[in-house]
């Protein structure tokens, strides 16, 4: 399973980051370096922050050796999502884990102020799904990225909005494909500056 700015010479965490996204094993079974991460998505928002942990363990391990943990959705699925993390993490955790509300694109710097929400990587499995908030997505991505943040992108193409957002995404991030398994494609991506 996976897990969810400003550059500063000091960092609140050691390591952090962010995913976007329900396909959560997609990305962990191609990631093959030690990782800390944050996640969010629009529906099955996940929000996760990680210390360096080993790929490919489940959520209940990463969150015992040490994981740095917030899940954000829609504010009307909070509750389902807290059930959820807490059912799936429950006393396997070092830090408990924080559930938090997350729309693509609102509200962003008041809810997630640069100056102190700082990621290692952002991780974005299978988000690409609500066709007219594509935009909204790219610019939460854009505004969790920082100078030393680096995204992986995983995403199934099944429509042409989904060539035009990959293109889009490749526009603002320089971006690296890692792999191509049938027509998922995980990218590596930092931001341009």
């Amino acid at each position: 399973q996976t897990i969810r700015y400003r550059p500063s010479l000091q960092r609140r965490h050691a390591k952090s980051g962010v995913l976007l996204g329900g396909s959560r094993n997609v990305i962990g079974n191609h990631w093959t370096k030690p990782w800390g991460v944050q996640s969010f998505s629009q529906r099955a928002n996940v929000l996760q922050s990680l210390v360096p942990t080993i790929p490919n363990t489940p959520l209940k391990t990463k969150t015992f050796v040490g994981a740095k943990l917030t899940a954000t959705d829609l504010p009307e699925i909070l509750g389902n999502l807290r059930c959820n993390l807490n059912r799936n993490t429950r006393w396997h955790w070092r830090h408990e884990p924080q559930v938090t509300a997350l729309q693509w694109g609102y509200k962003l710097e008041e809810t997630f102020p640069r100056s102190t929400h700082y990621y290692d990587y952002v991780l974005a499995a299978d988000v690409v799904y609500h066709h007219d908030c594509l935009a909204e997505l790219l610019d939460t991505m854009l505004h969790f990225c920082q100078m030393g943040t680096t995204v992986i992108f995983a995403n199934k193409v099944r429509y042409q909005s989904d060539l035009v957002f990959i293109e889009n995404f490749q526009k603002a991030f320089n971006t690296t494909l890692l792999t191509e398994l049938d027509e998922v494609r995980i990218y590596s991506a930092t931001m341009r500056f």
